[in-house]
């Protein structure tokens, strides 16, 4: 395979936002008629690890989180299933909440992390020399679980081998609802500058950050509040920042 490069990324995430407008619904789990075959062994399947830092309110099992705007930052730790018949640039889905991981994207594994540190120190262990840690901010209209697996495909299909993390703000999943999650871009800017400030200051520790449609906006609403605040000289620690259709005025 070639050696990729940021326009090939741009490329590949472009294609996967565009593929990723269908429809909403939780995790698929691994069907017990299949977990015995084993996830990444003999039915030759894939794992993209992903680490979770999400201002939206906890939802029930195996791990989820809903629509609502929880007033402090929630973290988890997800393993997905990629099939080694996946196609890249698609999310091949099981039609109900079991999947065989054969042929479906599935939910492997998932706990949740105390606190802010825990994820710092769960990124540190998944990098080495050279890698960055990418941070990916999903767009409008995107329940946890669509856009969890978006950032998973995108991952895999590009080869990311840094650590994945995933920032999940409270967008309502819900066309008709721009206003709502328009709303929690806005309300969603402090919890991200809290994440970046931990994670541009952990030496060793290379940052891009990554924004698709709304979560554009978010990126850049987050950036111009560490820079008003003092923080220039941190955002010179960004390796890269790249913007996704950003749904951001051009005057703006």
């Amino acid at each position: 395979m070639r050696t990729p490069t940021r326009r090939h990324f741009i490329a590949l995430a472009s294609a996967g936002a565009v593929a990723g407008c269908g429809g909403q619904g939780g995790f698929s789990v691994v069907d017990p008629d299949h977990a015995g075959a084993g996830v990444g062994a003999d039915v030759g399947a894939g794992v993209q690890q992903l680490l979770v830092a999400t201002t939206r309110t906890a939802d029930p099992a195996p791990i989820a989180y809903g629509a609502g705007r929880a007033k402090t930052l929630d973290f988890a730790r997800l393993a997905i299933s990629i099939p080694p018949n996946h196609a890249v640039g698609q999310i091949e889905r099981s039609r109900g909440s079991r999947a065989d991981p054969a042929r479906h994207f599935a939910l492997t594994g998932a706990e949740t992390l105390p606190d802010l540190e825990a994820l710092v120190t769960a990124a540190r262990a998944a990098s080495t020399p050279g890698q960055e840690a990418v941070v990916f901010v999903h767009g409008y209209n995107n329940g946890f679980a669509k856009a969890a697996y978006r950032h998973a495909q995108v991952a895999w299909d590009y080869e990311l081998k840094g650590p994945q993390i995933h920032f999940s703000w409270s967008s309502a999943a819900n066309p008709f609802e721009y206003t709502y999650d328009r709303d929690s871009v806005l309300i969603a800017r402090d919890a991200l500058a809290t994440l970046l400030r931990r994670l541009l200051r952990e030496d060793g520790l290379r940052v891009s950050l990554v924004g698709h449609s709304m979560g554009g906006l978010l990126i850049m609403e987050t950036l111009r509040q560490i820079a008003l605040s003092g923080g220039r000289a941190l955002l010179d620690r960004l390796s890269a920042t790249t913007l996704i259709s950003p749904d951001i005025d051009m005057d703006l």
